[in-house]
């Protein structure tokens, strides 16, 4: 009995597999799922780009929820045409064509957990649906309103019997229902209004009632953000005796028109489609809670009470912790500022399909795990340990400060709060002096040194050359004369400002858009003067004392003489800094070493346990070592070395190259680990963070790849990625202070150490497989006799390409999960999650087309050097657009350099594809 179940089962299975096999094999051929992937790229890219002109909604149902849209006159198949054929060719495939065997389990076990996705997608997009609940506290509510669709509403003894989409309203059309004792005729409508005084040119006559007497509906263009949009409409209603009333409706202007009939009122209105809850919920307090001197939030909590029946409960919603009951969830999305009563605002989400996310995350990893280790052979460990010496390291410690006549190790220690954080006076001083000159220190000017002449010694401070000015037009509109050195004092550059008042006023009225370089530039040295001149006077933004009655904000010492406030702390705290003062501009050291140690202890002592001096002193050595800037040394001395190498021929360089790159990456690893410690937080949380993460990857692999194959490789894959990321990474240092708090929604340790490191890694490891595959073509058209090696080069690559993947498909995945958590949606087309997507698909189309036959060797090897260039745009592009909820980073300077990239590495990928496809043509190349 116990054999005879198995037997039963697979004799069934074979039976039915047989039965339906004809039919399988229509979606079996390998090309519909090659060219489904094809165009779903393409509208990924489409829809994506869409977005900065239609906005995310009307993209997302044009392109991805449709199963057709029109070009013209010709329709093509959506997003929704193409994932179901996806689904159906998967499935047919594990139906009727894969061999399950331990060989072939991880990639069963991988299309299941794609399949599990797809079902869930689909589940989600047809049975769930999500909404926005605004509660004033103190006020309850049983239904949540649709984010898009709006309805015409009559409501009898206010209980509605007619409902019509506003979609489904045409200009001169007419309602005419047996329910309604009236008609309804649309004379105007909009989808976005404004609403302006009523021409008297266009007359009042009596049928105009309510709001429609004193405002008229004017067209406005649709805004990006489908929500915001505000419709409106004019309409007459003719009552049964033949009389007509006008009335102006709209979702945000009261009035709505009121029809009495044999007892009965009847009301008209245009509101968003509204759906009931089976239970109340009552708002009972709103906080919203800031980083010290800052707007930026750091979290919101909304204190509410749950009326189900004779049930009440009162519990708490935040940001990243939303409410399930009854299946459904209630996010806190969101405020309306206000004075006095604050008001909240939820999303509410029901869906049954939300579960397949998760699961699908995990079997999808669990898959690609397996076929991984069941692929790559087993690395080899080193034969040799690498000693790193100590002497090395120390070469580029800080050099001796001997030199100096006073001692700011005390003073650049002092606590000051700074966009949101605690951080060293060290810190503040290299945020702007970086703002100012471009640097964070000069030859003889350290940053500390340069705050302490800006407060004790204001005429050496404005006499100082800071500001860096470069552009030749906008120097000859100051009229100050080009220099070698392009810095220029405060004095000078307040002085040419004055002369050009009325010009900086014109400008600051124009768009940005509109104005050019030089014009840009002057509104931001007229900023950075604004700020400077705070500095040296008013020093509003030297929040170093620290609050004494509670709460955590920091303030300055005019703002607490302004306000008359502090204590007798405040006035010892204040005399120290006085003291501080009178011995720097008595040039007495030694009473300054004194007394900035005073202040220093006072200040800890103040600062309670608000202040860390461990992460202070951590912060000022991070500073001063500046381990990314070392380690770029290192990285750039490897490229030399490797450059010696092509040129002399000897071996022993690779070993000195491979072991100065491994002393960068330590110090870059290190430099990494500091910033997780003083932030107290996973390592990637903006641009800036992921550019250092993803440099990591990319030398960490290659290091691997160079253990593994001691061919050299490995040190130039790593040591390309490390220079190049590296300074890339410095010019977006530019900006000042890098360590910058983060909003309420993206403030989760577990989903910044998940989702965010794994797409990061997954970036890394794409671009090493970019990388190698512009060595494998380069190797293949200038190393003819050389090439006994390139079958384990492409094996390395697709290994590469399969580490990529599973990164990105789970870190992709985790970042639908996480916002499933905090906003209730798993997947919203927003142009961040559809780079990400884009890197998967690109490699799923590699890695299906190479293996069903449908790319040969050369055009899987181009595909993967065309990699960078996705990563590129995925990485890069997407915060261009400047559209939706991942919509940061950094902007400026960004196109252009993205595009030249991209050229370039366009241009010489499609070079060498030419090149070797006439070398197929020729003699039978690469197949």
């Amino acid at each position: 009995m116990i054999t005879f179940f198995p037997y039963f089962i697979y004799t069934r299975w074979a039976q039915m597999q047989k039965k339906y096999k004809d039919i399988g094999t229509l979606f079996l051929k390998p090309q519909i799922l090659f060219f489904c992937l094809i165009w779903l790229i393409f509208l990924l890219v489409v829809g994506t780009i869409a977005q900065k002109t239609i906005g995310i909604y009307a993209a997302q149902k044009l392109y991805f929820s449709s199963f057709l849209f029109w070009f013209g006159i010709v329709p093509l198949p959506g997003a929704a045409t193409v994932l179901t054929l996806i689904f159906i060719t998967i499935l047919a495939k594990l139906l009727f064509a894969s061999p399950w065997n331990i060989k072939r389990s991880g990639i069963i076990v991988t299309h299941i957990g794609a399949l599990l996705l797809l079902l869930g997608g689909g589940i989600t997009s047809i049975f769930s649906y999500e909404g926005s609940l605004t509660l004033a506290e103190g006020e309850q509510r049983d239904y949540i309103s649709d984010y898009h669709e709006r309805n015409l509403v009559v409501l009898k003894n206010d209980k509605p019997i007619l409902m019509i989409p506003f979609s489904n309203l045409h200009l001169g059309g007419e309602i005419d229902n047996s329910a309604l004792p009236f008609r309804i005729k649309i004379l105007e409508k909009c989808q976005n209004c404004d609403f302006i005084e009523r021409s008297e040119t266009l007359g009042v006559t009596a049928k105009y009632r309510g709001a429609a007497k004193e405002l008229q509906l004017v067209k406005k263009p649709l805004d990006l953000q489908d929500e915001r949009n505000n419709s409106g409409l004019l309409v007459s209603i003719h009552n049964v005796n033949g009389g007509e009333n006008i009335h102006l409706l709209s979702e945000v202007i009261g009035g709505e028109p009121r029809i009495n009939v044999r007892d009965n009122e009847y009301k008209v209105s245009l509101r968003r489609k509204q759906m009931l809850l089976p239970f109340k919920i009552e708002l009972i307090d709103f906080e919203r809670q800031l980083h010290p001197g800052t707007t930026i939030s750091k979290n919101f909590r909304s204190k509410i009470k749950l009326i189900d029946g004779d049930l009440e409960w009162v519990t708490v919603i935040k940001m990243n912790e939303p409410l399930r009951y009854k299946g459904y969830t209630i996010f806190q999305s969101s405020f309306v500022p206000a004075v006095g009563t604050q008001t909240s605002v939820f999303a509410v989400v029901k869906n049954i399909g939300r579960l397949f996310p998760y699961i699908s995350c995990a079997v999808v990893g669990l898959g690609l795990l397996m076929h991984v280790f069941l692929s790559i052979p087993q690395w080899r460990r080193p034969q040799s340990a690498i000693v790193v010496l100590i002497a090395l390291s120390c070469f580029f410690l800080p050099a001796s400060a001997q030199a100096k006549k006073f001692d700011y190790a005390s003073f650049e220690k002092i606590p000051i709060s700074h966009m949101g954080r605690i951080k060293p006076l060290n810190t503040f001083a290299r945020h702007y002096l970086q703002i100012f000159s471009g640097k964070t220190q000069f030859d003889d000017l350290s940053a500390s040194q340069w705050l302490s002449e800006i407060l004790f010694d204001d005429k050496v401070a404005v006499e100082r050359h800071i500001f860096e000015i470069r552009h030749p037009d906008l120097l000859l509109l100051l009229g100050l004369s080009q220099r070698a050195d392009p810095y220029y004092s405060f004095q000078e550059v307040f002085d040419a400002l004055s002369d050009h008042v009325d010009t900086l006023f014109i400008l600051y009225q124009d768009p940005q858009e509109n104005l050019g370089l030089a014009q840009r530039q002057l509104l931001v040295l007229h900023s950075k003067i604004g700020i400077y001149s705070d500095l040296l006077e008013n020093q509003s933004l030297l929040r170093i004392i620290p609050p004494q009655w509670g709460g955590d904000e920091w303030s300055s010492p005019s703002n607490m003489f302004e306000k008359g406030q502090g204590g007798p702390d405040t006035v010892r705290y204040m005399a120290l800094l006085s003291h501080m003062s009178k011995s720097y501009q008595a040039r007495d050291y030694t009473q300054w070493h004194i007394v900035s140690s005073d202040a220093l202890a006072f200040a800890y002592n103040m600062g309670g346990e608000a202040v860390n001096p461990s992460f202070i002193d951590l912060e000022i050595q991070f500073n001063h070592f500046k381990p990314f800037e070392k380690s770029l040394y290192f990285y750039v001395g490897a490229c030399l070395l490797l450059i010696i190498l092509i040129i002399f021929q000897y071996r022993v360089l690779i070993k000195l190259a491979f072991l100065s790159t491994l002393v960068g990456w330590l110090l870059h690893s290190g430099g990494v680990v500091v910033r997780m410690i003083i932030m107290q937080r996973p390592p990637v949380s903006n641009l800036y963070e992921s550019i250092l993460f993803v440099s990591l990857i990319v030398v960490m692999f290659g290091l691997l790849m160079e253990l593994r194959n001691r061919d050299g490789l490995g040190v130039l894959i790593g040591v390309i990625g490390g220079v190049s990321l590296g300074f890339l990474g410095t010019r977006y240092a530019n900006g000042g202070d890098t360590l910058g708090m983060l909003v309420a929604v993206l403030d989760t340790n577990f989903w910044l150490s998940t989702h965010v490191v794994a797409i990061t890694i997954g970036y890394g490891s794409a671009l090493v497989t970019g990388m190698l595959a512009h060595f494998y073509m380069l190797w293949r058209c200038f190393m003819v006799s050389r090439q006994s090696h390139l079958y384990s080069l492409e094996k390395s690559m697709k290994d590469m390409c399969l580490v990529a993947l599973l990164f990105t498909i789970t870190g992709t995945i985790l970042g639908g999960i996480w916002a499933d958590q905090s906003w209730g949606r798993f997947w919203g087309w927003d142009p961040k999650e559809n780079g990400a997507l884009l890197i998967v698909l690109w490699l799923i189309l590699l890695l299906h087309g190479r293996i069903s036959g449908q790319l040969r060797t050369l055009e899987f090897i181009t595909g993967l050097a065309l990699t960078n260039i996705v990563v590129a745009l995925a990485w890069f592009g997407v915060n261009l657009l400047n559209v939706g909820l991942h919509s940061y980073g950094f902007t400026s300077g960004v196109a252009q350099n993205l595009a030249l990239f991209c050229i370039a590495e366009f241009t010489m990928i499609m070079g060498l594809y030419f090149f070797l496809l006439c070398a197929r043509r020729s003699k039978g190349g690469l197949n």
